[in-house]
């Protein structure tokens, strides 16, 4: 069973690398009350694991980095309409957003008039 979590960076938001014990890094993010850390898995493959995830996350975030960059160069983000289209109260946004970000079985997730998802390397 996942779960998803939204962050939305508040001014105190920070994403840093701490090595409290020589040999056990670690990569901490946190914004408002929430923190994520991200560890190297305690098995023979974990540090592998962790090297590619953490690649592929900073490749995702120079990316997110660099769209919202152009976003602000054309001019403000306008939020306003964002919420006209999303809603504001939680009810209207689960409704509006039901599962978005969720595939299923019996839908493309993609289609030629739909966005895409950028991964590191390319768009799928």
């Amino acid at each position: 069973m996942g779960f998803y979590v939204l962050v939305q960076p508040e001014e105190d938001a920070r994403a840093e690398f701490v090595e409290h014990v020589q040999g056990h890094p670690a990569l901490i993010i946190s914004s408002g009350g929430a923190q994520i850390t991200v560890q190297s898995p305690g098995r023979h493959d974990g540090p592998q694991l962790a090297i590619a995830f953490a690649r592929q996350l900073g490749d995702a975030a120079r990316l997110f980095a660099d769209r919202l960059d152009g976003l602000t160069q054309v001019g403000p983000l306008d939020f306003e309409k964002l919420a006209a289209q999303c809603g504001t109260t939680p009810d209207e946004v689960e409704r509006r957003t039901q599962n978005r970000h969720v595939l299923l079985d019996d839908e493309p997730w993609f289609s030629e008039s739909g966005p895409g998802v950028i991964e590191a390397g390319g768009q799928t």
